[in-house]
């Protein structure tokens, strides 16, 4: 950024410092400085000669065969945004916990706590958040005023259609947010849970936090049948096994596993 933003700081100069940080803070700092200072020098010599790429693979870092893929679901109208949108950071949303307060009174909150937050554009009840900093630091989240979880998670429960007095399962619920979407919703119980155990104080721990009482997390293997819940669910909720390529944006590395 120092050498192809700014002007005051000698190309040298820049390469020099970023090298001995380097060899300051990374673990192996041979191959690392070495590195930093291959690619910095490079830079420098190459600077104002780097061309466009010309290809979307080489734009946006994505294989061929994956925009492929994702060209026969989207189309070619909506594909260049797509991969636009995997390169972007990921905002961070905010569900309101509507048990404990109200989506203006949460914006009020925030804003006190010098956190940008602005509405959801479709989905109610749904903040974007900036400028939280650590987020357990602030009384608003300590308070489980609201909860963390994209629109497109807490859409899936929507979609269940839960309503108040129902029994609701929830076979592979870490970290806990569909759950907590039913809980808001009404339900009157909600049996949790994850094959992993530490996931599971994280379900309760969420819970607890948010005030939700109904909400039992416990270990169990969803491919595991369980005769004591048959025909005792209203709502099933699963979390089936999927390509990932949903989330790239959070997990980048998924765009390049294997397609068969």
């Amino acid at each position: 950024y120092q050498m192809y933003q700014m002007d005051k700081i000698p190309e040298s100069a820049a390469v020099n410092e970023s090298v001995e940080l380097a060899k300051q803070y990374c673990r192996k700092q041979r191959n690392a400085s070495g590195l930093v200072n291959a690619v910095l020098r490079n830079a420098a010599r190459t600077k104002g000669s780097l061309q466009e790429p010309n290809s979307w693979e080489d734009k946006y870092s994505h294989p061929g065969d994956l925009i492929n893929l994702l060209k026969s679901y989207v189309g070619k109208e909506r594909i260049e945004p797509m991969l636009m949108a995997n390169n972007a950071v990921a905002p961070i949303f905010a569900q309101v916990n509507t048990q404990r307060t109200t989506t203006e009174a949460l914006l009020e909150k925030l804003a006190g706590e010098g956190v940008t937050a602005q509405m959801h554009p479709w989905l109610a009840d749904c903040l974007i958040l900036s400028g939280t900093g650590s987020m357990e630091q602030l009384n608003s989240f300590r308070e489980g005023l609201y909860y963390i979880q994209d629109p497109a998670a807490k859409l899936s429960v929507l979609c269940a259609e839960i309503t108040p007095g129902q029994k609701v399962l929830d076979c592979c619920a870490a970290p806990g947010g569909k759950s907590f979407a039913a809980a808001i919703a009404g339900a009157e119980e909600i049996t949790s849970c994850d094959i992993h155990p530490h996931k599971i104080e994280l379900i309760a721990k969420g819970a607890e936090r948010l005030g939700f009482t109904q909400i039992c997390a416990i270990e169990q293997d969803a491919t595991a049948f369980n005769p004591d819940w048959e025909e005792k669910m209203d709502t099933v909720i699963t979390d089936v096994p999927c390509s990932g390529f949903g989330i790239i944006r959070k997990k980048p590395d998924i765009r390049y596993k294997s397609l068969t």
